[in-house]
């Protein structure tokens, strides 16, 4: 019963280490802003959005 107990435990030990390792990694990565200028009742104002992040291989 312990060789049992044993072998399932370093089988899931061996199992979590590949799980681990195999995580992909990024090969790059991006920025981008966009802004616009919006107008209203003769107003004026500049909203911007950003966005950044990782490139992934498929």
């Amino acid at each position: 019963m312990k060789l049992l107990y044993t072998l399932l435990c370093v089988a899931l030990c061996i199992f979590s280490l590949n799980a681990c390792s195999s995580k992909k990694q990024p090969v790059g990565n991006f920025q981008s802003v966009e802004c616009r200028t919006i107008c209203s009742n003769n107003q004026c104002t500049q909203q911007c959005i950003s966005a950044s992040g990782d490139y992934y291989k498929k």
